[in-house]
């Protein structure tokens, strides 16, 4: 389950446990990933799509809320 707020993203393990990330960290990783899986080293990319991506969690998980 992953829950959205204003400045942080809490992500609950299968197991239950809460595992806290900032937006960040979900940036970088979401980097990391991008830039692996395009095989890359142009991390500019990998950056405007995980900023992308980012946008379009946040918005998403915003507007369920909201409903």
């Amino acid at each position: 389950m992953i829950r959205i707020g204003e400045h942080s993203i809490l992500i609950l393990s299968p197991d239950g446990r809460a595992v806290p990330f900032d937006q960040m960290e979900l940036q970088r990783r979401l980097e990391k990933l991008l830039a692996a899986h395009l095989d890359t080293k142009e991390l500019s990319i990998a950056r405007d799509i995980a900023g992308a991506t980012e946008m379009i969690l946040l918005n998403k998980f915003r507007s369920e809320d909201r409903e």
